[in-house]
Formats: structure tokens, C-alpha cells, sequence
């Protein structure tokens, strides 16, 4: 886990210095493989952190830009017929977790059965 707060810290710190805002967005852009407990864990708290964490941190960016993408296999809740995470839990529970709700700042990728990637 620190080597997980190294780099998340770091990206930040060199978004502070780049002066090119494409290698900027490029640097506050995290992407997490897996939809389970961990990967949606980590994406909410690398979110939150961005969000809440370093609203007053920088001078150059607002940390706010930050963009999380979840990337998992799609898997459709029953209750309300959207895609869903968590997918070892069920459809109530997951239907609670921050990318169901369209978190602003977390994206959540989903592979279908046609192995194609849906937003």
C-alpha cells in the first residue's frame, strides 16, 4: 500500500510542474484493473483524495480534474438494469458502491461477453 501512495503522490506532485496540460490530465488519470472490493476501494479513495484531500495543495491545477477509470467485466444489476461492480456481491449491495451512482470523477469501463469495452 505505500508504494500505492508513493506513485499517487508523486503523479500529483509532477502534474504541479508540467506546464503542458496535456501531460497533466495524461499524469492525474489513474486507471485500476478489477471491480472487486479492492479495485473499487482504491478508486473511491483515490478519488476522495483528489476531491477532499488536496482541494488547497496545488497552485498550478485544481486536483479536482483527477479522472479514476475502474476497469472490469460488465455484469448487469437485476434491480435496476444498469452495469454494475462488485460483482461478487449482491445487486443491493453493490448498487450502494460510488461508480453505480456515477461518481463525477470515477469513470467505470466495463468488458463485455463480445470482449469490447463500453463506457
Amino acid at each position: 500500500m505505500r508504494e500505492f501512495r508513493r506513485r499517487i503522490l508523486t503523479a500529483f506532485e509532477h502534474a504541479e510542474m508540467a506546464e503542458d496540460n496535456e501531460k497533466r490530465a495524461a499524469l492525474l488519470t489513474f486507471l485500476i484493473v478489477g471491480g472487486g472490493p479492492t479495485g473499487v476501494e482504491l478508486a473511491g479513495a483515490i478519488a476522495e483524495l483528489a476531491r477532499y484531500g488536496m482541494d488547497k495543495e496545488f497552485r498550478t491545477f485544481d486536483p479536482a480534474q483527477t479522472r479514476v477509470i475502474l476497469v472490469q467485466a460488465a455484469v448487469q444489476c437485476g434491480a435496476c438494469g444498469k452495469m454494475r461492480d462488485l460483482i461478487s456481491f449482491p445487486s443491493r449491495i453493490s448498487s450502494e458502491t460510488p461508480s453505480h451512482r456515477q461518481a463525477e470523477c470515477t469513470s467505470l469501463w466495463q468488458k463485455n461477453r463480445d470482449n469490447k469495452y463500453a463506457q
